[in-house]
Formats: C-alpha cells, sequence, structure tokens
C-alpha cells in the first residue's frame, strides 16, 4: 500500500489537477439545459457492478465503488485519467468529507464504515456499525457529522456518527476519525431508502419506501421536525440554496416541498410513466435538479418552472445513480451495467492512460493507534463520569477502581466479550489492574493512545 500511494502521490506531483470549475466548460442553467450533450465516459471497471460515485469538493477527483474498493478518476489539464485507489474488499456507497481530505465508504458485507485520508491514501479508521447492509454514507455539510443510512435494519435506522471531545462535535479529520461514536440513531421503523441533509447539517431528511413516510430530523435535538406520508418515494434531496426540498412520488413524478415549513411549493407531472425514479439531485446553482431513471432515461428540469429541459438517453439500462461537480459544469450518471457517463456543455473530455512515472520518495504516515494488548490507552469519559474498573470482564464483576477522564493506562490482554459489551484489562500507572469496557451506548470509553 505504502508503494502504491508513492506512486500516486508522484503522479499527482508530475500530473497537475484541473478542476472543471477552471476547465472551458459552461455552467448548466435553465437557458441552456436543452443543449446538454454526453463529453465523457468512464467505463465501468472490470471490477463487478458500480453502484455509487461522488465528486470532491474541488472538483477534480470523482469516486466510484468496486467489489475491490474505491476507484478515483481525475481530472487533469489534458484530460481525465486513472487514480488513487481506496481499500481491498466490496464497497457499496462512497462520499467525501466537505474539505475533501477525508473519504468515507460501506462495505456491503458486514456494514463497515472504511474511513481514508484522501490525500495520502491511508485508511485512518474503520467504524463496525453493526448492519449487514449500510447503504449509504453522507457528511454533514460542516463536516462534525457522517449519517449512515441501514437498509437492513427492521426500525428503518439512520446512525449519526462523530468526533465528541469537549462538550462537541468535532469535525472529522485524518488524526481523530478513530475516535468516531455512535451519537443520535433515527429510528423510521421500516427500511429507510434515501436520505439529504440540508445545507448547514442542522436537519437530515429520510425516507422509507415500504410505508412512503418523510421524516425531517432536527440533527441536534435529535427530534422529528416533520413527518409526512406521501405515494411510492424513492428519492429525496435539500436544494444548496436551503430554499427546497425535492421528493419523487408515485414513482415517476416530483413533489418539491418548501424546506422552511414543508408545505408543497409545486409537483411536477412526468408524462413518461414507465421511467420509475431511482435518484434525484439539484444542481449547485439550485436552478436545476436531475432524476436518473429504470429505463435508462436521464431527465434534467427547471426546479422553479417545472419544465422538462433535457432528455439523455444513451444509457442502454438501468440508470442507478446520479451526481452535478461542484462547479455545476457536468452532470455525471451511474449506469447498472455501461460505467459513468458525464454530461455537459463544452468539448469532449478525452480518457487518458495511466501515466508512468518514477516513485518519488513520501514521508512514511504516521500508523493509526489501535486498541491491542501491549499497548497504551487513555480513558474517555464526559460529564465528570468515571469508568468502572472491575476484577472480571463482566458487569457483574467487583468494583476495583474507577477511573477519571484522560487517565492513562497500559493494556494488558484483550478483548473479552462480556455482558453483550467488549472489555480490556488494563493497568493503571499506580500498579491497579482490572477489566474495563471499550465502549458504552455507542460512546468510545477507552481510546488507543
Amino acid at each position: 500500500m505504502k508503494t502504491r500511494t508513492a506512486l500516486v502521490l508522484a503522479l499527482l506531483l508530475a500530473f497537475p489537477l484541473l478542476t472543471l470549475a477552471q476547465s472551458p466548460l459552461e455552467e448548466l442553467t435553465p437557458e441552456n439545459a436543452a443543449l446538454i450533450d454526453q463529453i465523457g465516459r468512464i467505463p465501468q471497471p472490470n471490477r463487478w457492478q458500480v453502484l455509487s460515485l461522488a465528486w470532491s469538493p474541488d472538483g477534480a477527483h470523482l469516486a466510484m465503488t468496486t467489489n475491490m474498493g474505491v476507484e478515483i478518476t481525475d481530472f487533469t489539464a489534458d484530460g481525465m485519467r486513472p487514480g488513487q485507489h481506496y481499500g481491498e474488499t466490496s464497497v457499496k456507497c462512497v462520499t467525501y468529507s466537505p474539505d475533501g481530505k477525508l473519504l468515507a465508504a460501506c462495505n456491503s458485507h458486514d456494514g463497515t464504515i472504511f474511513i481514508w485520508n484522501a490525500e495520502t491514501g491511508e485508511q485512518a479508521a474503520a467504524v463496525y456499525t453493526g448492519s449487514y447492509a449500510a447503504e449509504e454514507v453522507e457528511f454533514s455539510t460542516d463536516g462534525t457529522l457522517l449519517a449512515v443510512r441501514n437498509s437492513s435494519s427492521d426500525d428503518g435506522e439512520v446512525v449519526l456518527w462523530g468526533v465528541w471531545a469537549n462538550g462537541q462535535r468535532q469535525v472529522f479529520t485524518a488524526s481523530n476519525a478513530y475516535q468516531v461514536q455512535k451519537l443520535a440513531t433515527f429510528v423510521h421503523g421500516v427500511p429507510a431508502i434515501d436520505m439529504s441533509f440540508n445545507p448547514d447539517g442542522s436537519l437530515l431528511a429520510t425516507i422509507s419506501g415500504s410505508d412512503d413516510v418523510l421524516r425531517v430530523w432536527d440533527t441536534r435535538t435529535e427530534e422529528v421536525v416533520t413527518s409526512r406520508e406521501l405515494a411510492d418515494v424513492y428519492a429525496a434531496d435539500f436544494s444548496p440554496d436551503g430554499r427546497y426540498l425535492a421528493i419523487s412520488v408515485n414513482l415517476t413524478d416530483i413533489v418539491i416541498l418548501d424546506a422552511a415549513t414543508f408545505e408543497d411549493v409545486r409537483t411536477i407531472m412526468n408524462d413518461y410513466p414507465d421511467q420509475k425514479i431511482n435518484d434525484l439531485k439539484f444542481s449547485p446553482n439550485s436552478a436545476l435538479f436531475a432524476i436518473s431513471t429504470s429505463q435508462g432515461v436521464v431527465q434534467v428540469w427547471d426546479a422553479e418552472s417545472g419544465e422538462l429541459l433535457s432528455m439523455m438517453t444513451n444509457h442502454p439500462d438501468i440508470v442507478w445513480r446520479l451526481a452535478f461537480n461542484p462547479s455545476g459544469t457536468v452532470l455525471s450518471t451511474l449506469g447498472w451495467n455501461d460505467g459513468i457517463r458525464l454530461w455537459g456543455l463544452g468539448s469532449e473530455i478525452p480518457l487518458l492512460a495511466r501515466p508512468t512515472a518514477t516513485p518519488r520518495p513520501t514521508a512514511t504516515p504516521t500508523p493509526v493507534p489501535v486498541l491491542e494488548a501491549g499497548g497504551t490507552a487513555v480513558v474517555h469519559t464526559t460529564n465528570g463520569d468515571v469508568l468502572n474498573m472491575r476484577s472480571t470482564p463482566s458487569r457483574q464483576g467487583e468494583r476495583i477502581a474507577q477511573l477519571e477522564n484522560a487517565v492513562l493506562v497500559s493494556v494488558l490482554e484483550g478483548p473479552a466479550e462480556g455482558d453483550g459489551l467488549i472489555w480490556w484489562k488494563v493497568r493503571t500507572e499506580d500498579g491497579l489492574e482490572g477489566w474495563v469496557v471499550e465502549a458504552v451506548d455507542g460512546e468510545q470509553t477507552l481510546i488507543p493512545n
């Protein structure tokens, strides 16, 4: 991995990236959307079906998931070319942090969320969610929350993960990501099928398919702001300007809600009833929204007038996911079996071969600390709480001591399971030995040092 990382960093230095915001491509608007055409294509890698895609905040990278990790396409001054690769296991959802320094993806086998340092390619954290079908991950725009949608949960859970310190949520970084813990759980009652943060991250909209209910949650109070029954919902998205919440209804139509009052603004009837909506996304300028359909069709609509402006039919099969690049000059669409197509106004973006270059030496990254026998750890509690040290790895064990926040301990044995918790045997600096829990109610109580 270190050799591969060194090579990638060398290539980045040898071939400077160009954000599409700096390219001659034109921003997509209601006035020019009728002229949208295909301007590029990224073939599907020879690695199973691609199920998710995400742009980096600077528009220089486009990530796609595969059964062997995350593949990146870099956009350069001359075109686009294969870039960094993250992970070696099957993943099905991917997202960048708002500052572009982290990349998160969900494992489609055991629900693990991987977080990588997007600049070095090194893994910063691996979070086991407890769900075998984590379907979607999304960072809040302030970078303090990572929402994980678990479709297999009977309760339809959407879980907010974050780093909690000094009485408040911290912005995710490569150095603190390993401290991630469960901060809140939003329970739908049935599996949720889509979610979307509003622009400031204070609200999270979730929808469920089997009961067709929209719920909007306050991410600070963890209360439901509004709940509403619709019909045949499948996708939802807040507009970047914070004015609207768009939801697909009746399989093919779109309802636009006021994002402050959640009252209806307009309902857009689609004249193509066979084109079931799979995904829906606003453009960065909030003037357009695009939908992908089960019939290989991509549609672009005027968000204000509700007018259909453009319809693209190049995909031979289902169009699964879509995303606008940050500058709003490119719409990327993910086909079920034919990779990614790029749509916009401008010249064709050539697909370049991966260049070869002599690897340059790079600084060895600091290893991510892990809990293990022979290591050290720090007690982490809040609000004056203490961590009980017991004689056995069980709540029934005799209490030996109560450890305060920030106490440094040596890890002697573990992990051991007891009472549904993970325990480690530790020794304090004054020689006390006993068992403590790693986490309680999703909050990390023992952090590797």
